[in-house]
């Protein structure tokens, strides 16, 4: 089965404007480059994340402004990866971008959906590998999410799971709940299969509320319909899309060597 990532990077980044670039090629830390250190963009870490996790296929979904994100992965080659970009001509939010993936992808055949945010660190970088075996090891299993302990609950999506012998299933998602809730974890980064990519591209079509989608009200729409959803944890994860948070990322890479 075929596994595909998508990363949506084509929100306006008020949180952290004004700013010269796309928030998603802020440096931070450092890479490997031709046998020297040089800056490294915070979305490449989810990039290299996907590739531990032989993730060959991504679509970026990017706005008109963003020719900086595909100046810099041009098609992939560099990375060894196959990269495409869609276009979101209007801003209404992740979840629609998301939508936007569906008639890019296989229609008469199963296919697995990796998802991040490109403006965020998380740990450990394999993740993505166990969220993939995971999905593969359970034929009952439609989401498999990354979930993380945090005490940023109010800025998070809070995942309440229920312990199954060596599984963990999700039970409830909150998102950036007004009181803390009972759990520490947040969910961060996500796989899916294809059934759960077209529930999601239907919910889009019939959506007809002013609100942004949030995703994890559509998680949550899932599970009431019968969707199973389990997690995977992970050790750490950080949103880097506010100033403060930016900070903290740039501190943290500061004291590991940033690389």
């Amino acid at each position: 089965m075929k596994t595909f990532g998508v990363i949506p990077a084509a929100g306006l980044g008020t949180r952290l404007s004004p700013l010269a670039f796309s928030k998603e090629m802020f440096p931070i830390g450092y890479q490997k480059y031709r046998g020297s250190l040089r800056p490294c963009p915070v979305s490449q870490y989810l990039v290299e994340s996907m590739k531990l996790a032989n993730v060959k296929d991504v679509f970026f979904i990017i706005n008109s402004s963003k020719t900086d994100i595909l100046s810099y992965y041009l098609d992939g080659q560099r990375f060894g990866m196959n990269f495409s970009y869609l276009i979101q001509s209007k801003s209404n939010g992740m979840v629609h971008a998301l939508a936007q993936a569906t008639p890019w992808l296989p229609k008469q055949e199963d296919y697995l959906i990796t998802f991040g945010m490109p403006d965020t660190l998380f740990k450990p970088d394999s993740l993505y590998k166990s969220l993939i075996q995971k999905i593969k090891d359970k034929p009952n299993a439609d989401i498999i999410l990354g979930v993380f302990p945090t005490k940023a609950w109010h800025k998070l999506g809070m995942t309440t799971l229920k312990e199954k012998k060596t599984d963990f299933q999700v039970v409830d998602i909150i998102d950036k709940p007004k009181v803390k809730p009972e759990t520490d974890y947040a969910w961060g980064i996500a796989a899916w299969t294809s059934k759960f990519q077209k529930f999601l591209s239907d919910y889009v079509k019939n959506y007809t509320d002013t609100n942004e989608l949030v995703l994890g009200d559509v998680f949550s729409t899932a599970m009431k319909e019968g969707f199973r959803i389990y997690a995977v944890k992970g050790e750490s994860y950080l949103d880097t899309g506010t100033t403060e948070d930016l900070s903290k990322a740039i501190e943290k890479m500061n004291k590991t060597g940033g690389v």
